[in-house]
């Protein structure tokens, strides 16, 4: 699956299923991308969920992986669903995996940031909230394309999130030196 593209994930809902359990998936996809990067001589990168509803269970599982992909560890990312497991799942993450690229999944988060909604806040807000919390990337939306409902005016939240000191729909932002926060779309 590796040979005709350079990134995969385990999505939102396979981080440790009956039909898919962890330490027998990523065994078998740490040796799929040594395979496919022996075969095409390119750097394949693997973003690997490890949420859990335990800060204990989630670091046990990215160490796990690491362990297991051993001098491809630097390939892997760690998909954390921000939303559902919460700001703890993510800050934790970040403090005990400060090299790993967090992929901040947003699954759930239309719970309050969706126009139906009458309570929450604004996608604008939980995406801030994504960078103060120290995620690397966040799925921003799709700014108008591919097969999810978005908006030309989802531009801003990307940029918000990316850039020191962007403009937002109501005010400026100025992050002062934090770290950027890579848009997902």
């Amino acid at each position: 699956f590796w040979l005709g593209g350079d990134f995969i994930k385990n999505d939102e809902p396979q981080g440790n299923q009956v039909f898919a359990p962890l330490k027998e998936t990523i065994r078998l996809v740490a040796d799929a991308m040594r395979r496919a990067q022996d075969e095409t001589g390119q750097a394949k990168l693997f973003s690997a969920n490890i949420t859990a509803d335990d800060p204990a269970e989630m670091l046990a599982r990215g160490h796990y992986i690491l362990e297991t992909f051993a001098e491809n560890a630097g390939h892997v990312a760690f998909l954390v669903d921000g939303y559902v497991a919460g700001p703890t799942a993510v800050t934790t993450c970040r403090r005990n995996f400060p090299a790993q690229f967090l992929h901040y999944h947003r699954a759930g988060h239309g719970a309050v940031t969706s126009n139906q909604s009458k309570r929450g806040y604004t996608v604008l807000v939980h995406m801030k909230m994504a960078r103060l919390l120290g995620a690397s990337g966040i799925h921003t939306g799709t700014m108008g394309y591919g097969k999810m409902e978005g908006a030309p005016d989802e531009k801003a939240v990307a940029y918000m999130l990316e850039r020191d000191v962007a403009d937002g729909p109501y005010f400026r932002q100025d992050w002062c030196g934090m770290k950027a926060c890579t848009p997902i779309i």
